[in-house]
Formats: structure tokens, C-alpha cells, sequence
């Protein structure tokens, strides 16, 4: 177990906080972003729409991802 906890869990548990982090200015840079188009006076609505699904889709699956690695490591430590 000890083996695991150091070889392992220790290194994924960086990882996985430097993930997260670029998702959270990911998402920063995103809603930055949505602001900025729809405040455009010239903004065609549903094309900022559009975009913003868009940026919302690529949030997700980044998401998905985290909460596959985290799902991962609990079900290590249930078996450990």
C-alpha cells in the first residue's frame, strides 16, 4: 500500500491539481471570453450562442476527464 501511495497516488494527485487548475482558467478565460461577445454591438446572437455552447462542450469533456481521474483513485483506495 505504501508502494502504491508513493509510486503512484502522489504523482496522479499532482497531476490531477494541475488539471484542475487549467480547467479553472479555462473556464476564467471563457466566460471572459462570452462577456466580451455579448457586449459587441454588432454581435449576432445566435452565433455567440453558438460559441458559447461550443466553449461549454470543450469545458465538459474536460471535466468528464477530472472526474474519471478522481473516480479512478477512489476506487484504488476502496480496494486497497
Amino acid at each position: 500500500m505504501l508502494f502504491w501511495m508513493s509510486d503512484y497516488f502522489n504523482s496522479r494527485s499532482t497531476e490531477l491539481a494541475q488539471q484542475i487548475e487549467i480547467l479553472d482558467q479555462q473556464v476564467s478565460e471563457s466566460v471572459d471570453d462570452f462577456r466580451f461577445q455579448i457586449k459587441q454591438p454588432q454581435a449576432n446572437i445566435l452565433q455567440v450562442i453558438e460559441t458559447i455552447s461550443t466553449g461549454l462542450d470543450h469545458i465538459k469533456k474536460h471535466v468528464h476527464e477530472l472526474t474519471t481521474g478522481f473516480q479512478i483513485t477512489y476506487d484504488i483506495d476502496d480496494i486497497v
